[in-house]
C-alpha cells in the first residue's frame, strides 16, 4: 500500500491537519512506513488528544533523524521541540504553531513494533507491512492485588514525613508545606483507591494522563465528599480550578520573562502566546461567555 490510505481517521479537529503533515511525510523516500498509534488508532480520542505519529526508516537512515529538521514537514512551524532516545527509536515531542500537539516516534524497520494499535496510512515494504498488520492492542493498564505488607509501608511513608509538617510551619516555610501537600495528596489518592478496588495503583506522583485516567473515574465516582474536599481542597468548583490555573499561568509568565531578561535568553513569547489564547478560549468556552 504505497499510496496513502486515510480511512478509520475520525471526524476530529486534528485530521485535517494530521493529513497534510503525513502527506509531506510521505513525499520523502527513506520512509518505509508510516501509521498512528495512541487513542486515536484505539478509536478513543477527542478534540484534546495527541497525535502519535509512527514512521519506520532503514536501520541505515535512522541517525539522521535524531537531529533533522522537522520544521518542512509541519505547516506553520515548530514552537517546542524536546527529543527523546528509547535504545535506537527517536522520539520527537512536538507542539506546533496550530496548538496540536505531536509524538512522532522514529524507529528502523528492524526494531519490533510496540504492542499499541496501529492506523496504517502507507508502506513500501510487504514484509514490514505484514508485521504492521499483525492484530495489535494498546497494553490495558492492569493492578494487582494490594498487598498488606506495601500498604503498611505506604502508610509509614506517609506518616513518618507527615510529622514534618510542624517543622515546616515552625520555619515560616510555606512553600515547603505547599510543595509537601503536592507530595502527599497522591498518597492519599492510592489508599482511597485500594479502598475502592481492592488495587494498589501504585506510586501516582509521576504517572501519565494515561495511567492516571482509570484511577481518576474511580475515585471521582465514589461518594467520599471529604476525601474529595481534602484532595481538591484549593479547586472545589470549576471556576476555583479556571482561576488558579490562570493565576498559576499568569505567575509563571512573569517570573519567566523576569529570569529571561536577568540571564538573556529569549522568552518563549509565541510558546506562551499560544497556550495562554488556547487556555483564554477554553476558559471563556467553560464558563459560558
Amino acid at each position: 500500500m504505497t499510496d496513502l490510505d486515510f480511512t478509520g481517521l475520525p471526524e476530529l479537529p486534528q485530521v485535517p491537519y494530521l493529513k497534510k503533515v503525513v502527506e509531506t511525510l510521505w513525499q520523502d523516500s527513506s520512509l518505509i512506513a508510516v501509521w498512528l498509534g495512541g487513542s486515536l488508532a484505539r478509536g478513543a480520542g477527542d478534540k484534546y488528544s495527541d497525535l502519535d505519529l509512527r514512521i519506520a526508516v532503514k536501520e541505515e537512515e535512522l541517525a539522521d533523524w535524531e537531529n533533522r529538521g522537522l520544521e518542512a514537514y509541519f505547516a506553520g512551524g515548530i514552537l517546542s521541540q524536546h527529543t527523546m532516545k528509547f535504545g535506537a527509536p527517536i522520539l520527537h515531542h512536538l507542539l506546533v504553531a496550530n496548538g496540536d500537539i505531536y509524538d512522532l516516534y522514529i524507529q528502523s524497520t528492524e526494531t519490533a513494533l510496540s504492542s499499541e494499535a496501529r492506523l496504517i496510512f502507507a508502506c513500501r515494504d510487504e514484509a514490514f507491512l505484514a508485521k504492521l498488520e499483525t492484530p495489535a492492542t494498546d497494553p490495558t493498564v492492569v493492578y494487582q492485588e494490594a498487598k498488606a505488607e506495601e500498604i503498611k509501608t505506604l502508610l509509614d511513608f506517609y506518616w513518618l514525613n507527615a510529622h514534618k509538617h510542624r517543622k515546616g510551619l515552625h520555619r515560616d516555610l510555606n512553600l515547603l508545606i505547599w510543595e509537601g501537600l503536592n507530595l502527599f495528596r497522591p498518597v492519599l489518592l492510592r489508599l482511597h483507591y485500594i479502598e475502592e478496588t481492592g488495587k494498589d495503583c501504585g506510586d501516582l506522583r509521576r504517572s501519565t494522563i494515561h495511567a492516571m485516567t482509570p484511577v481518576v473515574r474511580v475515585l471521582q465516582a465514589a461518594e467520599d465528599q471529604e476525601f474529595r474536599a481534602v484532595v481538591s481542597s484549593e479547586t472545589l468548583t470549576l471556576e476555583d480550578q479556571l482561576s488558579a490555573i490562570s493565576a498559576l499561568n499568569m505567575a509563571v509568565s512573569q517570573v519567566g520573562r523576569r529570569l529571561a531578561q536577568r540571564y538573556g535568553f529569549a522568552y518563549p513569547e509565541a510558546l506562551e502566546e499560544l497556550v495562554t489564547d488556547q487556555w483564554d478560549a477554553y476558559v471563556q468556552q467553560a464558563r459560558g461567555v
